[in-house]
């Protein structure tokens, strides 16, 4: 049951906990999680938030019957990110759907690391013969120490336990199931 006086805790910070929570991103808007409330407490809510921010939602089916949840429409997405990016948790950024499609538009873009367009063909190495060359020495040489480690010093790595000779007579106390 959602208390009647609700915009009085419904602040900017309570929103980014909602949020950080139990938002998430559904197409271009955002659903925030009511499931255990009413539909009439979800209708409540939607329009507290219009009242308030004036932030756009609706409310939708959760796909399971008598469980809702409150879909913010895209068209409000930008005044809901302003109003609770400052409480964010930088971890927790990616919730806001917006920052992470205008990141991938605008960066992952063909020529976008290259904003002169100058080719710099000329300045790269070719992968073979030199990065090829490379990577062979580096694996031969640890190959090499590796294989002297094992051969001239194989008790460097080991333990003094292991040297301890077994009592085949005894039979230890953690290996004993018991028949109770």
């Amino acid at each position: 049951i959602v208390p009647a006086n609700i915009a009085m805790y419904l602040t900017p910070l309570a929103l980014a906990i909602w949020i950080m929570d139990d938002g998430g991103r559904m197409g271009y808007g955002l659903k925030l999680a009511t499931n255990c409330f009413t539909y009439n407490d979800c209708v409540f809510l939607s329009n507290t938030l219009a009242e308030l921010y004036g932030i756009k939602s609706s409310v939708q089916n959760a796909g399971v019957p008598n469980q809702y949840h409150i879909y913010v429409w895209s068209e409000s997405m930008p005044l809901l990110r302003d109003l609770v990016r400052p409480y964010f948790v930088p971890s927790m950024l990616y919730k806001l759907a917006a920052l992470a499609l205008v990141h991938m538009l605008t960066l992952h873009s063909h020529g976008s690391s290259n904003p002169e367009g100058i080719s710099s063909n000329a300045e790269k190495a070719p992968m073979h013969p030199y990065f090829i060359f490379k990577d062979l020495v580096t694996i031969i040489l640890f190959f090499i120490a590796l294989t002297a480690l094992v051969m001239y010093a194989p008790n460097m790595l080991g333990h003094s336990d292991n040297y301890i000779p077994a009592n085949p007579m005894q039979t230890p106390p953690s290996i004993w199931i018991s028949n109770n």
